[in-house]
């Protein structure tokens, strides 16, 4: 009879996967006036109650750090059930859409009345138009599953109200990407965790691909398999980010204000600041005010190890091909900034995840394994391979998460 005890309120917070930043403009000089996606979800391992949407109308890229939209957009939104093949409508401050003006920061929807049992796949089904063509709207790059469908087009028919199953071209064309919410929240009848990744395109997922899950890199890939259920997650990492670039004034500042919606933090800042000639003390300095801020937000913090980042003559396929790029040897300063987050588990960290270990050589250290298998195109991603290796890793973690 336990759950239908009478409930306390609990914390708002995200309780899906696939919430995500948007990370780029579509459409920008093309003709269609209205964008329209279907994105399957999976909800947190417990049971939740009052649904609530997160839509933003900001850009955060490998250019551009939390920057304003150039031009209005107007949101619809619906949640869809895969089960009970229903959709309920989000209403936005008892509106049926909403408009987000350009330079604006996020909204958060009314509650909609669906309450989600435990790891229970869904789907939001989300439409933007803008004012003429031409205009842009954000999308996220995200990994298609099956359920997945991103359209653009110039109908003035929507596809998001009362309608259930995969969206049609209705005019226009299907597309690989779109615009969806920052986070799905709500609150959960007994506690359970909710990740906010942080970091850099290794976070982001890029090398990536289609996995069927949704899922975009190795931390997310780890979330998803989590072995009582998919662990929700907000993944506000940026391509290019580092721990230098999160110290200016002002860098990230709405994504910041996103976390409190998490319980906790992971991140795998600092793999880009070596190749930027920040030092070691540097390095040090702004990790210890990155993890505070999220500390101050009532976050558990957790930092990933920095990766190998190295040039190959052969694609990667030998140890003996591979130059380790200066500042990233295991003698150097990624070498020592990983030796010394050992020391801040405890003290300024909960934790640290070795992802390092899983895909470089013991024998040459500094250097991708081959063994197994080519784990990265570049020496600085992980690819498929690679995030796959590493993921078991990040489920391990998630496993540990209260």
């Amino acid at each position: 009879m336990t759950d239908f005890q009478r409930i306390s309120p609990r914390k708002l917070q995200v309780v899906a996967t696939r919430g995500r930043v948007m990370g780029d403009y579509t459409q920008g000089g093309g003709t269609a006036t209205r964008f329209e996606s279907r994105i399957k979800m999976r909800s947190a391992p417990v049971y939740v109650r009052d649904i609530r949407l997160l839509y933003g109308n900001f850009l955060a890229n490998a250019t551009s750090s939390d920057a304003d939209a150039p031009n209005d957009i107007t949101v619809e939104a619906a949640l869809e059930s895969l089960t009970g093949v229903f959709t309920r409508r989000a209403f936005f401050g008892a509106q049926v859409n909403r408009l987000l003006a350009a330079g604006a920061h996020y909204f958060i929807s009314d509650k909609i009345g669906a309450d989600l049992a435990p790891s229970t796949d869904f789907a939001i089904r989300t439409g933007v138009t803008v004012a003429s063509a031409g205009q842009f709207v954000q999308y996220g790059v995200l990994t298609l599953t099956t359920a997945d469908t991103f359209v653009e087009n110039t109908s003035g028919s929507s596809q998001v109200l009362g309608f259930t199953g995969a969206m049609v071209a209705n005019g226009g064309v299907l597309v690989s990407k779109g615009y969806g919410p920052l986070a799905v929240l709500g609150y959960p009848l007994t506690p359970t965790p909710a990740v906010v990744i942080r970091g850099d395109s290794i976070a982001v997922g890029v090398a990536d691909v289609n996995n069927n899950v949704g899922a975009n890199g190795f931390l997310e890939r780890g979330l998803v398999g989590a072995s009582g259920g998919a662990i929700p997650y907000m993944n506000l990492a940026r391509a290019g980010d580092s721990l230098q670039g999160e110290g200016a004034i002002g860098h990230g500042w709405r994504r910041d204000s996103l976390m409190e919606y998490a319980t906790h933090y992971v991140t795998d800042m600092g793999n880009n600041d070596p190749a930027g000639g920040v030092s070691l003390a540097s390095m040090q300095t702004l990790a210890l005010a990155n993890w505070k801020s999220a500390k101050a937000r009532g976050l558990k913090v957790y930092q990933c190890t920095l990766l190998p980042r190295c040039t190959s003559s052969d694609g990667f396929t030998t140890t003996g091909g591979q130059t380790v790029v200066a500042n990233y040897e295991s003698t150097g300063i990624r070498g020592l900034f990983n030796a010394w987050l050992l020391t801040q588990v405890g003290v300024t960290i909960d934790g640290v995840i070795d992802v390092a270990a899983v895909v470089e050589d013991p024998a040459n250290p500094g250097k991708w394994k081959v063994s197994g298998g080519v784990l990265t195109a570049d020496g600085i991603h992980p690819n498929a391979l690679g995030n796959a290796n590493i993921a078991p890793t990040i489920t391990a973690w998630a496993n540990t998460l209260t």
